[in-house]
């Protein structure tokens, strides 16, 4: 079920093909640290008849990897000697700790002079800065922090998408070729770029596993077969990259009044209405309260914003130094060029919007499109009428 979920997400984002391109035996690559990735790498470069050296602290993952053809090296030490100057390390540990415990050993770091680093560790921005630092002391020639998006499986069938941040420079340029065995590189600028970029993308995966776990619950409590969420989800996922870019002006104006999608309310009733159902069949509420939480920071305290679009989500998610612009004036000029009917008494819908300045076009087209991904607002007006 899981794997088909995720199919459904990402099959139409990138589906690359499986990529068998034999490179010739002209180049050394050091590979340290045989884990599931670290092997992964290896392993499609020996496939693509590269010339790899391999090491790892436990030497029962080297001799499995000497079996395929790697040469196994006894120490560290001894694996960065088998590089020429220029050539490529590269380290395939699971946080940068554990690179620096490894690297920065006098025996070891003098014999990463004018080698090619690329780490391929987890962790965050600041600390792709730190080990980028850490390699100019010792005179690495060229330090390449490396963000893989993708499973080891698809790093052996050099499907992988490799996110590469460093100084762009000549010494990159041979290792290239080499790095397209993965899969396909992406440049991202400067130390730091590609750990950030990395993190973003696995969130939104993480998150949208949150959200099929969650869902998952009340659809077995219900019994709802999960193919047919499947179904429902499989047609949104592809337009998902437009309707996040139609966001983009308003979020970067901070401007969350006038026409809206959903407003903050809208998703405080969507929400809102499970914590008692939760309680009654016993079901988790984790995910529901975290949620119902940051649209109620977001709503404001006294509610003040509850009316305003949802985006407004990102003043809480969002490191901002001045308050958004007063909508006073906007809210003017729409009164001016259309004249709000008498029985309207809410901008939330988007059914029948009101004329906008001619420059909204695109957004106005957008935005109808992402009506069709956030609740609609019944339950808001239901809120929002005048007790009898």
């Amino acid at each position: 079920g899981g794997s088909r979920y995720f199919v459904a997400m990402f099959g139409s984002f990138w589906s690359p093909a499986k990529r068998d391109e034999p490179h010739s035996k002209t180049k050394k690559i050091v590979v340290l640290g045989l884990g599931d990735m670290g092997s992964a790498i290896a392993r499609r470069f020996l496939q693509q008849n590269c010339v790899v050296c391999v090491w790892n602290r436990d030497n029962e993952k080297t001799k499995a990897l000497a079996f395929e053809g790697a040469i196994a090296a006894s120490t560290c030490q001894q694996a960065l000697e088998f590089g020429d100057a220029g050539s490529l390390v590269v380290t395939a540990f699971t946080s940068y700790r554990v690179t620096r415990s490894v690297l920065f050993t006098k025996d070891v770091s003098e014999r990463l002079k004018d080698k090619v680093v690329l780490c391929t560790s987890t962790g965050s921005p600041d600390d792709a800065r730190e080990l980028a630092e850490d390699c100019k002391k010792v005179n690495v020639r060229l330090f390449v922090d490396v963000a893989i998006c993708g499973a080891p499986q698809l790093v052996s069938a050099g499907c992988a998408l490799l996110l590469l941040s460093s100084p762009k420079t000549e010494e990159l340029k041979p290792w290239l070729e080499v790095l397209d065995l993965l899969g396909s590189t992406r440049h991202t600028g400067s130390y730091g770029t590609a750990k950030a970029l990395e993190l973003a993308v696995v969130d939104f995966s993480l998150i949208n596993y949150l959200c099929f776990a969650n869902g998952l619950a009340m659809l077995e409590e219900e019994k709802v077969d999960p193919e047919l969420f499947l179904e429902c989800i499989g047609p949104r996922f592809p337009r998902y990259p437009h309707l996040l870019s139609a966001l983009v002006p308003r979020m970067s104006a901070r401007d969350y009044t006038g026409e809206t999608t959903a407003t903050l309310s809208t998703f405080q009733n969507f929400l809102g209405c499970r914590p008692q159902y939760l309680k009654n069949h016993e079901l988790p509420d984790a995910w529901t309260n975290f949620m119902l939480g940051l649209v109620n920071q977001a709503a404001g305290d006294r509610q003040q914003f509850a009316k305003d679009d949802w985006t407004r989500l990102q003043e809480v998610m969002r490191k901002f130094t001045t308050p958004p612009p007063p909508p006073a004036e906007k809210a003017e000029t729409t009164t001016t060029t259309a004249p709000v009917a008498p029985t309207t008494t809410t901008t939330t819908t988007t059914e029948t919007p009101q004329p906008a300045p001619e420059s909204k076009g695109a957004e106005s087209t957008a935005a109808t499109e992402a009506a069709a991904d956030t609740p609609t607002a019944p339950a808001e007006k239901e809120k929002e009428a005048p007790p009898p």
